[in-house]
């Protein structure tokens, strides 16, 4: 009867830790899944900015042909400024990419840094060019 009361003891025992492994397994499964949604939310976040700039480029080139020789100047910094927050994005999305549950969290924060780096220097560059398109109308 003692025996049968230690493998009942032990039986429990070992249905207690199994169930807090599988709670375990659980956790790890569901953070998984966070860092997985997480992750494509800031890679979509940086490929709509990315998108941005490069409408922007685009117009850009449009309207270089149309503009006075300091606006033309003023345009080719400008494009050259968004080129450069285009390869700053990209260096982003990469880290983005390959980022891993351990490193998440700071790829994750420069990400998202990076990205509001470049949207204020979009805003100024928007205010430079609405400037720049007005001094050429008149």
């Amino acid at each position: 009867m003692k025996l049968l009361q230690i493998i009942l003891a032990f039986v429990g025992v070992t249905v207690v830790a199994l169930m807090l492994i599988q709670c375990e397994g659980n956790k790890g499964e569901a953070a998984g899944r966070k860092f997985d949604q997480e992750r494509e939310e800031v890679k979509e976040e940086l490929r709509s900015l990315r998108r941005d700039i490069d409408r922007e480029i685009d117009e850009l080139g449009t309207k270089i042909d149309n503009a006075s020789d300091d606006g033309k100047a003023r345009m080719e910094d400008a494009r050259r400024e968004l080129n450069e927050e285009k390869q700053e994005l990209d260096k982003a999305l990469d880290k983005v990419e390959n980022s891993t549950e351990e490193t998440w969290d700071d790829v994750k924060k420069g990400a998202r840094n990076t990205a509001e780096k470049v949207r204020q220097g979009f805003r100024e560059l928007g205010q430079e060019f609405q400037e720049l398109f007005n001094d050429d109308k008149k």
